[in-house]
């Protein structure tokens, strides 16, 4: 059983509001606030993904601790010692369904040409639907390149990353300022 620090636990009566019907419309996505807490691979591919299919229609906050501004003051991923680049070295497969929702140039930023091995056999039913193969890339090499995708300027409007953690400080502030509709938690437990 994981034991949770007091500043690892959200007080949750700051968001016992009821939303109302309008606030609720699935057809007024005009300004549908997220917020997801976590940037790795889910977080990230979430961010995209949303930001691409409702464009200028949603804004993203993503909150992750383990980014650092560089030099150039774009976000990379900081060093993190032995078990961070272990969980980095795992290999994510992404079907094709997945990765083929990218544009093509968001794909090549994400997922760069030699990053990947296309994984195979495919079924007879994906070879018939034309879908590609499944992608195995290094975990680390797919959270730099989602980084840099989710940094283009034609998401700037859309995704807002913020580098630091969602914590009960972070929520407070996000539901005494702007509102939002979703709270997304993609902070996975570290991989052992």
């Amino acid at each position: 059983q994981r034991e949770y620090a007091p500043s690892n636990v959200v007080d949750t009566q700051a968001i016992d509001v009821e939303p109302t019907a309008a606030e609720l419309d699935p057809k007024d996505v005009s300004g549908l606030q997220v917020i997801v807490a976590g940037g790795g691979m889910v977080g990230l591919w979430l961010a995209l993904l949303l930001a691409a299919e409702l464009r200028g229609r949603a804004r993203i906050r993503v909150y992750e601790l383990r980014w650092e501004r560089g030099e150039d003051g774009r976000l990379r991923w900081k060093a993190g010692g032995a078990a961070q680049d272990g969980r980095r070295m795992q290999v994510a497969s992404l079907p094709a369904r997945l990765w083929s929702r990218l544009s093509p140039h968001v794909r090549e930023e994400a997922m760069p040409a030699g990053s990947f091995a296309e994984a195979w056999p495919r079924s007879a039913e994906q070879a018939r639907k034309g879908e590609g193969f499944a992608r195995d890339m290094e975990l680390g090499a797919l959270e730099d390149g989602l980084l840099r995708a989710v940094q283009l300027e034609e998401f700037e409007a859309e995704v807002q990353l913020l580098p630091k953690a969602y914590d009960a400080a972070a929520h407070s502030s996000a539901c005494d300022g702007d509102r939002f509709h979703l709270l997304v938690a993609a902070d996975g437990e570290p991989a052992q």
